[in-house]
């Protein structure tokens, strides 16, 4: 089975329970878009990105650099990248199909380059429900294309989401038109 690009929208339709998850992951899918300036907070502009069981740490502590010398009993840390996380590496099970998975790999990471071609920022959004503030920030995403896997675990990858929330991060409701 081929990967298929999904709105958000159309997810909501075919999965109308997701609410019955309310606080978990599994209730809280991946979505990303491009765009030229903010984000269109329509629900019909986003894509899902299902292939993760798990979300980007957006929770994480400004980039710091280790400036001590040798012999200092003392750490000192100085701040070099204001409101950027680290990279999230986030591990894709690529399951019986992994056509699709590396398909769904490719694209994704095909949507980042795209908008940084055009000038555009390529967001993310950790969709929490309908009616519910969502958080929004700008990211980058990158794949080395590695496969890995021991008898008898599935065939893993990791994908590197690296949020820039000084760039963009802001807390606000994905409308579903029509929902």
């Amino acid at each position: 089975m081929a990967y298929v690009e999904k709105t958000l929208q159309k997810w909501i339709t075919e999965n109308p329970n997701y609410r019955e998850f309310s606080g978990t992951t599994a209730g809280v899918p991946l979505a990303f878009q491009s765009a030229a300036g903010a984000p269109n907070l329509e629900a019909s502009k986003w894509k899902v990105w299902d292939w993760v069981s798990e979300l980007p740490d957006t929770n994480q502590a400004p980039a710091e650099a280790d400036i001590s010398t040798t012999g200092k009993t003392a750490r000192s840390l100085l701040p070099i990248v204001p409101d950027a996380p680290a990279a999230s590496e986030l591990e894709i099970n690529l399951g019986a199909d992994t056509d699709a998975a590396i398909d769904a790999l490719e694209a994704l990471v095909s949507e980042y380059q795209d908008a940084l071609k055009a000038g555009k920022t390529f967001y993310l959004a950790h969709f929490l429900g309908e009616g519910k503030k969502s958080q929004i920030y700008a990211a980058a995403v990158s794949w080395g294309g590695g496969i890995n896997g021991t008898f008898p675990d599935p065939l893993t990858t990791t994908i590197a989401i690296t949020p820039d929330l000084g760039k963009y991060n802001k807390h606000q409701e994905i409308t579903v038109v029509g929902g």
